[in-house]
């Protein structure tokens, strides 16, 4: 079938209507006039009088020509919506006289739009719309009075410091949100947020890695009142799976190692101890705190060695 601009009205099956010049025209437009034409079809279909029945005065065959060319067009334009994830909301009717056999449209995987309108332009692909998975809200299994509502800190250090022990308990880490200085301040799971879409050119060069945004909305908020922190409002459930203790701890905000265990790993390992035995006392010292890898200690200590030592080596 040939698709028009624009129909003329009181269009009848049996007139010729001419062709319009082919123009150049975007994606967007083509695909607007598809519709608007697959629209005028369905309204020369139904009875002016009656919106709800079809015209008396076009012979069966007629009927059936309109509308089946409505069948395919509206099938196709679904295929595209399916195929790009697109929202397909139009008042084209699927069948209006069901054919014997409906059409079968097969729609490829292509950045050109192939139609009568004999466009050259390449088009882009619909962008993907983001598939919101139903989470189920996970409430810790974990005493949270640490952060009861009411409880008052001395400073922000306090209040984020146990909002930490709470997180790693449960198995989330905790980012800074929104806050006003000396009025309020708010502590959120670092999963808070939207996925911010990153375009990398190469992909040999940069890794793009899953993010970790799942719109949580587990928080606390705490407001300046009398010279101390008090927690006003909080959220402890998650809309994502929590990680388990060990887990937890091999994240790369917890495999920080402070600066005086810094200076100390770096002494040593000038002193001429291997980074091995150095992980190994710490370790053996700190316990649970303990929670960077022996290649986290052994990469700091590639950064911050005497570049006296390396050169002695070299010269050996």
């Amino acid at each position: 079938m040939t698709w028009y601009s624009h129909s003329p009205l009181n269009w009848c099956a049996k007139e010729e209507y001419v062709r319009q010049s082919s123009y150049e025209i975007t994606s967007a437009q083509a695909l607007n006039s598809i519709i608007d034409n697959v629209n005028n079809l369905i309204a020369i279909l139904k009875d002016p009088t009656d919106t709800t029945s079809l015209r008396a005065d076009l012979s069966k065959l007629e009927h059936e020509k309109v509308s089946k060319y409505v069948v395919e067009a509206s099938q196709a334009l679904m295929k595209i919506a399916s195929d790009y994830n697109v929202p397909f909301h139009t008042s084209i009717i699927t069948t209006l006289l069901k054919p014997e056999e409906e059409p079968k449209i097969s729609t490829p995987q292509t950045n050109h739009l192939v139609s009568s309108f004999n466009v050259k332009e390449e088009i882009s692909v619909f962008p993907a719309l983001k598939e919101h998975k139903q989470f189920v809200e996970v409430t810790p299994p974990v005493d949270n009075e640490c952060i009861a509502i009411g409880r008052a800190f001395n400073t922000l250090e306090e209040a984020a410091q146990a909002f930490q022990d709470y997180a790693l308990k449960c198995g989330f880490n905790i980012c800074k949100g929104n806050s006003k200085k000396d009025v309020y301040q708010e502590y959120a799971c670092s999963a808070r947020g939207k996925v911010r879409m990153r375009k990398i050119q190469d992909q040999s060069k940069r890794r793009n890695r899953k993010s970790i945004k799942k719109m949580c909305k587990c928080h606390i908020i705490l407001r300046l009142k009398a010279n101390v922190w008090v927690i006003t409002m909080r959220k402890l459930q998650h809309t994502h799976d929590l990680l388990t203790i060990d887990e937890i701890k091999k994240t790369a905000k917890n495999r920080y190692i402070p600066e005086d265990i810094k200076e100390r790993a770096v002494k040593m390992y000038n002193d001429g101890e291997t980074p091995a035995k150095i992980q190994y006392q710490l370790e053996s010292e700190l316990g649970d705190l303990c929670t960077w890898s022996m290649k986290d200690l052994y990469n700091m200590l590639y950064r911050n060695k005497d570049p006296s030592i390396q050169e002695s080596s070299d010269s050996s």
